[in-house]
């Protein structure tokens, strides 16, 4: 809701005129919702990247409210349409491209509650309960939770508890890309951005590079890897992030974590998956010895994504709605 003023004026100049507001989440919607949600007009529709949250933004109060998963931008990998030899610019046999989530990028989250070194075991507990059920609700499993460890929350009030769990999120999302980059650390993974960050989890025992900017060299680093691994944040427990769209059509490979909209998304000979370490290790050594079948999921998925998942999809989508 990014252009929305304190005072709601954009809104009513909206509805004035004629003029449909439409807002399309992409990212978790409660704490977005914990200062606009004054703003809220019957004429409001909301689409949402995760199909979980749509009870939610109902209830809040928007007229309609429809899934719209992510999608992606041709033209910002559209050099790449042609590249057919992936070998000779790979550089990397495997990578991960993005942050740590280590708690330093957590300390913006943490200022905006009631923040306590007493809930830091409320948080672990919280986070382990979110990897192993991807379906936990967090926000309301605080309270209960909170009461089983014997801990004083210390508030009850929505901003409150919503950011709570937004930190507990970000906490589950930091421990799952550590288990997963650690699981492949003897095949040789290797970090792209925030290097601190993985450095303090993993001292020397990973290899790092520096920052990345997503639009000038996002798709060189994509290609320059055999085998990108994704891995979905914890605010996603059905939905499919940005890497499953942007690492095929970089004209890169990738393998993804299996998330419930994946295959409805994509075809199982357009993508790759994995549900456990071990799953993920064997494929990883597979495709690996097996350029041919990389490039040819590529290039399925690529024709997938532009057949159907590019962000003019997306907007006819949207026009179409009304």
């Amino acid at each position: 809701m990014k252009g929305f003023d304190g005072n709601g004026q954009t809104g009513r100049i909206a509805r004035r005129f004629g003029v449909p507001i439409v807002v399309w989440f992409v990212d978790d919607p409660r704490p977005i919702l914990l200062n606009n949600g004054n703003h809220m007009g019957p004429d409001m529709t909301a689409f949402c990247w995760e199909k979980e949250h749509i009870p939610f933004l109902r209830d809040a109060g928007f007229h309609k409210t429809e899934f719209l998963p992510l999608a992606c931008d041709p033209g910002q990998f559209v050099e790449t349409l042609s590249v057919r030899s992936l070998s000779a610019s790979m550089a990397t046999p495997l990578g991960f491209v993005g942050t740590s989530m280590v708690d330093r990028f957590a300390g913006n989250i943490r200022d905006k509650f009631l923040w306590s070194d007493s809930l830091s075991p409320l948080v672990e507990t919280c986070a382990e309960s979110l990897i192993a059920d991807p379906a936990l609700r967090v926000q309301e499993s605080i309270p209960a939770i909170a009461e089983k460890l014997g801990i004083r929350l210390g508030f009850s009030d929505e901003k409150n508890i919503t950011w709570l769990a937004a930190y507990i999120i970000h906490h589950a999302s930091m421990k799952k890309r550590k288990t997963i980059v650690n699981g492949l650390l003897l095949q040789g993974i290797e970090t792209f951005g925030d290097p601190a960050g993985w450095k303090e989890l993993f001292g020397n025992a990973v290899v790092t590079h520096p920052n990345i900017d997503y639009r000038h060299e996002l798709a060189s680093v994509y290609r320059s890897i055999a085998i990108n691994i994704n891995i979905t944040s914890c605010q996603m427990p059905t939905a499919v992030n940005q890497r499953v769209f942007d690492v095929p059509m970089a004209g890169g490979f990738v393998i993804s974590d299996r998330q419930q909209d994946l295959l409805t998304m994509f075809r199982p000979q357009e993508i790759a998956t994995y549900e456990t370490i071990e799953d993920l290790r064997e494929k990883v050594r597979f495709y690996l010895g097996h350029e041919t079948e990389r490039r040819k999921i590529t290039d399925l998925a690529q024709k997938r994504i532009l057949g159907e998942h590019t962000y003019a999809h997306r907007m006819r989508k949207i026009t179409g709605s009304f």
